[in-house]
C-alpha cells in the first residue's frame, strides 16, 4: 500500500485525502490548527444560524467545488442581491443609478475588466486615469478587494488574462446550512488519519526510502508528501527543505502575493435597514457591507457584516477592536442616517485573517 502524507487540513487537503482514502491509500493527513478547515470556518454561537467567518461563497456553478457539493448533495443557492450604493451621500437602490453617467462607467469596469489588452499598470493607476474615478473612488475600491487585495497591488494585464480564462460562472451560491458541512462527509472517513497542532517545521525528501516530515513532536515517513498549505506559511519559510526548495519554485513563491482579508460582524437588538437591502457597497472604511444568508435566500434579520481585503483591512487591523467598532458605526449611521445606530448595537466580532497563525492572509 503506497503512503502519501498532506500537510494543510483546509478544503484542499481534506478532499484530496479524501480521494485518496477511498483509492486505499495508506493517508496522513496534518494540521498546524487545532482545527480542520483552514479558511472554512463556520461560527454557531454569535447568531441563532451560522456565520461565515471565512470563505462564503461558491464562485460559478461549474466550480470544482459546487461539483463536489452537488456530488455529497450538499445544497447551494443562487445569490439574489438586491443592492444598494451610497453614492455622493445618499443611499439608493442601484438601479436609481443605472442613467448616471459615472455609475454607469464603473459598472462597465467591473463587467469588461477582462478585455483589456494594454501593459502591465495597477488597476489604481489605471483608475486614475479615467474621467469617473473621482466621483466613484468609494465604489471602485471594491473591486481589488474582491479578488482579496487592493487595486493598487492588483495588476490589469494579468487579472484580464485570469478572467478570460474563467469557465466556472459568473454567478455566487450560497451553501446551506454553513460552509462547513461541506466538509463533513469527508471527515467521516479520515478522521483517523488527521493530527491537529502539529505545525510541520522540516521536510526531508533527499532519502531515496521516501520523504520525512517533522513536527516538534511527532515524525511521517512516506513515499509521498502533498502541500497545501496558505502560500504565506510558505513565504514565511516556517518550513524546512532538505535538499533546499528550487530556484525556481522559491522564485515563484517569492513573486506571488497573498494579502489581508478581515471580516467584521455585528449584531444588533433590531435591523435599522430596509428589509430588501441584502448588501451596500460605497463606504470609505468598509466599501461592502451585507446582510448574510441563513437558508434558501432567506436572509438574518439582525446581522450585518462587513468584507475588507488589502488596504482597507491592514488599516483595520492595526486598530483596537474598540477604536474599529466606533469607525464601523460611525459610518454606518452616516451611510443610513441615523445617528442612534450604536445604540442599537448588541455584540460584535472582527476577525482578522491576517493575524490567525498558519493562515496569515
Amino acid at each position: 500500500m503506497r503512503t502519501v502524507t498532506i500537510i494543510g487540513a483546509g478544503i484542499s487537503g481534506l478532499y484530496l485525502a479524501g480521494i485518496l482514502k477511498a483509492k486505499e491509500y495508506q493517508v496522513s493527513l496534518i494540521e498546524a490548527q487545532n482545527r480542520i478547515g483552514g479558511r472554512i470556518y463556520s461560527d454557531t454561537e454569535f447568531a441563532p444560524h451560522p456565520i461565515e467567518l471565512g470563505a462564503e461563497w461558491v464562485h460559478g456553478k461549474n466550480h470544482l467545488l459546487a461539483k463536489y457539493l452537488k456530488h455529497i448533495g450538499v445544497s447551494i443557492h443562487k445569490e439574489r442581491e438586491r443592492n444598494y450604493l451610497y453614492f455622493e451621500g445618499k443611499l439608493k437602490k442601484e438601479n436609481k443609478y443605472k442613467n448616471h453617467l459615472s455609475i454607469r462607467a464603473v459598472n462597465r469596469f467591473f463587467a469588461r475588466q477582462w478585455k483589456y489588452k494594454g501593459q502591465a499598470i495597477s488597476v489604481e493607476d489605471y483608475l486614475q486615469k479615467q474621467d469617473f474615478y473621482q466621483d466613484t473612488a468609494s465604489l471602485l475600491s471594491f473591486f481589488g478587494q474582491k479578488y482579496g487585495t487592493s487595486n493598487d497591488i492588483l495588476d490589469m494585464k494579468s487579472l484580464a488574462e485570469q478572467e478570460y480564462a474563467w469557465t466556472a460562472g459568473e454567478t455566487n451560491y450560497r451553501i446551506a446550512p454553513s460552509f462547513s458541512s461541506c466538509l463533513e462527509p469527508i471527515v467521516e472517513s479520515i478522521q483517523d488519519d488527521i493530527y491537529l497542532n502539529e505545525p510541520v517545521i522540516s521536510i526531508n525528501y533527499s532519502t531515496k526510502s521516501g520523504v520525512k516530515v517533522s513536527s516538534k513532536t511527532k515524525t511521517w515517513e512516506s513515499d509521498i508528501v502533498v502541500i497545501t498549505v496558505p502560500l504565506s506559511v510558505l513565504k514565511k519559510n516556517t518550513i524546512e527543505f532538505s535538499p533546499t526548495l528550487t530556484k525556481e519554485k522559491s522564485e515563484a513563491i517569492a513573486a506571488l502575493g497573498i494579502d489581508a482579508v478581515t471580516k467584521v460582524f455585528f449584531k444588533f437588538k433590531k435591523p435599522f435597514w430596509k428589509k430588501k437591502i441584502t448588501s451596500v457597497m460605497g463606504g470609505a472604511v468598509c466599501s461592502y457591507y451585507y446582510i448574510p444568508f441563513v437558508k434558501e435566500g432567506n436572509r438574518s434579520n439582525n446581522i450585518l457584516i462587513g468584507f475588507l481585503a488589502g488596504k482597507a483591512a491592514r488599516y483595520v487591523d492595526g486598530l483596537s477592536q474598540t477604536e474599529a467598532r466606533d469607525i464601523f458605526m460611525k459610518e454606518l449611521s452616516l451611510i443610513f442616517r441615523n445617528p442612534k445606530i450604536k445604540q442599537y448595537l448588541e455584540s460584535y466580532r472582527i476577525i482578522s485573517w491576517q493575524k490567525v497563525p498558519y493562515i496569515w492572509g
